[in-house]
């Protein structure tokens, strides 16, 4: 109990929330039958509410930074911890604009890969949440996507080479991409 009270708001380490997890947990598995349990399931599901929260806004942070890259990872990753999470509409549809944007600012060899990482999750929305408020939008990504990889296949097919004619450095940064065509 004492582990439950010092776990801190979502906002900061949440070590001691985790510990006072497997300490409620331990409890659970050694008394079984204590009239205590509904109480120890009710404090898990605050420090799990805890968890997901802290999740969900460090996901979103690497989104708001247009770290495209990281954001997706770490969407997806809070997707597979907490998959009954309230935000779970929004955060695919976040994986898929982050998939999206991240393909636009890549150079030329990783925007295919990325673009078809963008329409998986957009079937996976559509799919999901046939009623979502964030389909259109998705779907807008997805046509720009489809097109954007048959303009990359139609380009390697005229001209088998380009990947290895290109002489740009590129350097992706969250904001924008620099271009020096000097660089090696």
């Amino acid at each position: 109990y004492c582990l439950y009270l010092e776990s801190p708001r979502f906002g900061l380490d949440q070590g001691s929330t985790i510990k006072a997890l497997e300490g409620l947990q331990l409890y659970i598995n050694k008394y079984p039958a204590s009239p205590r349990i509904a109480e120890c399931n009710r404090m898990m599901d605050v420090l799990r509410s805890k968890l997901e929260r802290k999740a969900y806004e460090s996901a979103m942070l690497f989104y708001r930074m247009e770290d495209y890259r990281a954001s997706a990872t770490m969407l997806r990753r809070t997707l597979l911890e907490f998959p009954d999470i309230d935000e779970r509409e929004q955060l695919v549809y976040l994986i898929c604009k982050s998939n999206f944007l991240l393909a636009e600012n890549s150079i030329r060899e990783k925007q295919q890969e990325r673009y078809e990482e963008c329409l998986k999750t957009y079937a996976e929305l559509k799919e999901d949440f046939p009623q979502s408020k964030y389909l259109r939008d998705a779907a807008n990504m997805a046509e720009k996507a489809e097109k954007a990889i048959a303009k990359l296949e139609e380009e390697s097919k005229t001209n088998p080479s380009i990947a290895q004619n290109q002489q740009l450095w590129v350097r992706i940064t969250p904001k924008h991409a620099t271009y020096a065509p000097w660089m090696p």
